[in-house]
């Protein structure tokens, strides 16, 4: 029975490792905007991803990618009280 474990515990292994997927974020452009405030982004909003470059979301999806996660980042410069500059954020993966 050992001769037979072995075997197939290699097979198994190798079977995962090649469908993993590959990720990466991306990221819009920055806006600075007023706290609280956000522009949405929509089919024309360009992300830049360092495997693709500057894509849109329909191109991400044409090129085989697909987004597995939207978050805004959001950061605040002391020298501008009340202002917040902000970006759209995407993970995204290809199998």
């Amino acid at each position: 029975m050992r001769w037979f474990t072995y075997p197939v515990a290699c097979l198994l292994a190798l079977a995962g490792s090649a469908s993993a997927a590959q990720g990466e974020v991306c990221l819009a452009a920055e806006q600075t905007t007023p706290a609280g405030v956000m522009k949405p982004f929509n089919d024309s909003t360009v992300f830049q991803c360092k495997s693709v470059g500057q894509v849109t979301v329909p191109q991400l999806y044409s090129k085989g990618w697909k987004v597995v996660s939207v978050f805004p980042q959001s950061s605040m410069d002391p020298s501008k009280p009340g202002m917040v500059s902000v970006l759209w954020t995407l993970v995204v993966e290809k199998d």
